[in-house]
């Protein structure tokens, strides 16, 4: 049975796209000019700089810098490398830099696990661009609360403080080869992801889609349908630290093979959209 309507929604949404395949087409132009413009240049130097910084003794110095800020969340210090990177780049930076630690039993999969959960921050320059009304509320609000989302769901696991690799472990061009593969791979995925959105959103356009599939088409049908600023900001901060569906498969699709619970995150992600709609409805 599953397996027939399984089918019978793959034909549907082939009927679809030939029954609007010019704004299948348009809404696909329309996602790779977003990743083209924000979503890339964003991500992208980060995902090469970041193998570089670990094998050359950035982590040492991060570790030693945010130890105490660390032990707030029972993480070890290595775990601060992903925190920071992750509030600089954006979504979904803290699934690849996480993944990358644990690969390198940097970090341990408990650690792994409790990073994804709270490290789903919004690029910052995002946040300050897209938000019409308070964008620094927005962005502090978001920021706290994830934050706290890390705080409360803490708990303490066997901590993984291995000594991190030692400086110039693996030669500079195997290291540059290595980095701007995995790069490359993680952004085309990132892409596809957001076409794969846009495209759903073109074919079933409503305000469900419209809010919940893809993070800047949400955003601009938040800013073009509520006239309400305060309703408008809260709402907007609530879209930011749910992350929408398209942020949550470009996550997911980084560690799919880790065998990680979705449900778990899809809770924590309600949580801190919820708690982010109060604090800025109420301060706004």
């Amino acid at each position: 049975m599953k397996k027939y309507f399984n089918l019978s929604v793959v034909l549907t949404v082939v009927i679809l796209l030939f029954a609007h395949h010019e704004n299948v087409v348009s809404s696909i132009i329309c996602s790779i000019t977003l990743f083209e413009k924000k979503m890339f240049p964003s991500l992208f130097p980060f995902m090469v700089i970041s193998p570089f910084f670990i094998n050359y003794g950035g982590l040492e110095l991060v570790k030693k810098l945010l130890r105490p800020l660390m032990k707030i969340f029972y993480l070890s210090s290595n775990s601060a490398y992903v925190l920071i990177m992750s509030m600089i780049s954006g979504f979904p930076g803290g699934a690849i830099y996480a993944k990358d630690l644990y690969e390198q039993k940097i970090i341990n999969k408990d650690e792994l696990e409790q990073l994804i959960l709270f490290c789903h921050f919004s690029n910052p320059l995002f946040i300050l661009t897209v938000i019409p009304y308070k964008p620094f509320l927005v962005l502090i609000c978001h920021y706290l609360t994830s934050i706290f989302i890390g705080i409360i769901y803490r708990k303490k696991i066997i901590l993984n403080n291995n000594k991190i690799a030692e400086v110039n472990k693996y030669p500079f061009f195997t290291l540059f080869k290595s980095s701007i593969k995995k790069s490359i791979d993680n952004s085309l995925f990132i892409l596809g992801v957001i076409s794969f959105f846009f495209m759903l959103t073109a074919l079933f356009n409503n305000p469900i889609s419209n809010m919940l599939f893809e993070i800047s088409q949400s955003i601009n049908y938040i800013n073009l349908n509520f006239n309400d600023l305060k309703l408008k900001t809260a709402l907007l901060g609530f879209i930011l630290s749910f992350g929408c569906f398209s942020v949550h498969l470009q996550t997911y699709g980084t560690i799919a093979d880790l065998n990680i619970s979705y449900l778990k995150y899809l809770k924590v992600r309600l949580l801190h959209a919820l708690l982010t709609f109060i604090i800025i409805f109420l301060a706004a």
